[in-house]
């Protein structure tokens, strides 16, 4: 990480940013988000921030398809790990930043599912 995550907090506080919105494209293209507080940056960065395994076996129309061994179920727990040296502040919307995320299982080691790990031939934290 380029910064140091406790001033990347206080750049965006000072700049008004009241939510930092981390988003990965699904297997389908499809944006999905979490947005955290500044205060909850440190915190996503170190641990990531929950995600059901379920937006792995998401089709085109927001249907789960249940053919996936061990991905059919909300049970389990994947984790969001926000970009941190990619954060933006957003034009259009003053009072957040964006930043892009990787999926990562909940030990923090690569979760084949990830579409950026899998792009970027994996990646570990």
């Amino acid at each position: 990480m380029g910064k140091d995550v406790r001033a990347t907090v206080a750049e965006l506080a000072d700049q008004g940013v009241v939510g930092i919105t981390v988003a990965w494209a699904d297997n389908n293209g499809i944006t999905r988000s979490r947005t955290v507080p500044p205060r909850g940056l440190p915190s996503a960065v170190r641990a990531g921030i929950g995600v059901t395994p379920l937006f792995a076996v998401f089709d085109s129309h927001d249907a789960i398809t249940f053919g996936h061994k061990g991905l059919g179920t909300p049970s389990g727990d994947v984790r969001l790990v926000p970009e941190a040296d990619r954060i933006v502040r957003l034009s259009g919307q003053s009072g957040f930043a964006w930043a892009p995320g990787r999926l990562v299982a909940a030990d923090g080691s690569d979760w084949p599912y990830d579409p950026r790990g899998v792009l970027a031939g994996g990646r570990r934290r």
